[in-house]
């Protein structure tokens, strides 16, 4: 069951998950969200699936660094676990030793938000 707020959109009663009237998440749902958009895009754009290989990387990444923020904040009881978009560069440099660790496994960078 799902409810509708003030500002068009759909609020899952249960979980809190805020999408849109077309049923689409939101940013503070998903931080990795403008990431996973950019890798649709170029595999739409393009024919040559490998020249996406990056961007498939960065969102593998970005997705893995939040995770453990996640995790990290469920074990410390911090609800929500996605912080806000007000608050993620403030996590980010909490976490920056994590995020470092996960740039090093491969080659690519991750871009988080």
């Amino acid at each position: 069951m799902s409810t509708r707020d003030t500002r068009n959109q759909f609020v899952h009663s249960y979980t809190g998950i805020k999408t849109d009237s077309k049923g689409n998440f939101e940013a503070s749902n998903d931080p990795c969200l403008e990431e996973q958009r950019l890798y649709v895009r170029c595999k739409s754009d393009l024919v040559n699936y490998d020249q996406c290989g990056e961007l498939a990387v960065n969102v593998k990444h970005c997705r893995k660094f939040w995770r453990k923020v996640q995790g990290d904040r469920r074990k410390k009881g911090i609800y929500p676990t996605v912080p806000d978009l007000k608050d993620r560069p403030k996590i980010i440099e909490e976490y920056r030793d994590i995020l470092e660790k996960i740039q090093r496994q491969n080659t690519y960078s991750c871009v988080v938000q």
